[in-house]
């Protein structure tokens, strides 16, 4: 009897601590005033068949990806809030008219339920955007869905992470895995999905030296070194060029997580490089210095 009652009393011990680390109380604008981090990556897929090697479908594909920051504010005496930055994309073969290392605006409204879900409403370019969402972790952390789009078939999910503070180029130090999906062009006639790992030692005045392994569809890259240059802006975004040897792709993003963590868009790539119309890396830090 003593051990089954030391056993339930470790075990309510265990539900209520997980409870404290995991639970939140009633959501508010003011959970979640704050600048974020974001990124969104999805697609808009149209299947019209299976293809003869019983493996792929007939489809149109556009994958999509996006990174940057917003900061969120009370738009009081009115309910809700207003949430105001900017944020860099990637969708299908689509032209944005603009320079791509060009960020576009994000001016938005929010409002938030006190079951923690909430709505952000906005634009792109003449379309009117809206995701639903839904607040975790006491506002340290979102995760929205796209339920209008400017494409009716494209879909996505956002994640938006809270920055605490300014960043400075020192934080952005150490050895980064930088973890790509991408579309490559690997000759005229064939484009195909390409994966990537790049592993990168970053020193203090933003330089990189590091290596390089891909599949591009069929093809098997060797792991190549690669160098670069990277810039870590007062408001965490972030800007960077990786050069492989044969060319140089230039990319935008943004840091969080003291440095720990980004989100990162190739938008560019000179001429020597592989063309690469899609492109969105995870940044992880694996090793401070």
């Amino acid at each position: 009897m003593k051990r089954r009652f030391s056993f339930s009393a470790l075990l309510l011990c265990l539900v209520l601590s997980l409870s404290a680390a995991y639970g939140q109380g009633n959501c508010s604008i003011q959970t979640i005033v704050g600048t974020y981090a974001f990124n969104f990556t999805g697609s808009s897929a149209i299947i019209a068949g299976t293809a003869s090697d019983q493996f792929h479908w007939n489809a149109s594909y556009a994958p999509i990806a996006g990174a940057g920051v917003f900061t969120v504010k009370p738009s009081f005496p009115r309910p809700g809030a207003t949430a105001d930055g900017s944020y860099w994309i990637v969708a299908g073969a689509m032209n944005l008219g603009h320079d791509p290392l060009e960020p576009t605006p994000l001016h938005a409204t929010i409002s938030i339920n006190p079951d923690c879900t909430g709505v952000m409403d906005y634009t792109f370019g003449p379309y009117a955007m809206s995701e639903q969402l839904l607040v975790l972790d006491n506002g340290n952390e979102m995760r929205s869905l796209s339920v209008q789009t400017a494409v009716p078939t494209s879909t996505w999910i956002t994640t938006s992470r809270r920055i605490n503070g300014a960043c400075t180029q020192s934080q952005m130090v150490g050895t980064y895995l930088f973890s790509c999906k991408s579309i490559f062009v690997l000759d005229p006639a064939n484009t195909f999905a390409g994966a990537s790992l790049i592993r990168l030692n970053l020193s203090s005045d933003g330089s990189s030296t590091g290596i390089f392994m891909a599949k591009f569809g069929p093809a098997t890259v060797p792991v190549v070194p690669v160098s670069g240059a990277f810039k870590l802006n007062a408001d965490c975004t972030a800007e960077g060029t990786l050069d492989f040897g044969v060319g140089q792709s230039m990319a935008k993003g943004v840091i969080f997580n003291g440095g720990k963590e980004g989100y990162w868009l190739p938008l560019v790539n000179n001429p020597g490089a592989v063309p690469q119309p899609y492109g969105y890396c995870d940044i992880k830090q694996i090793a401070a210095r």
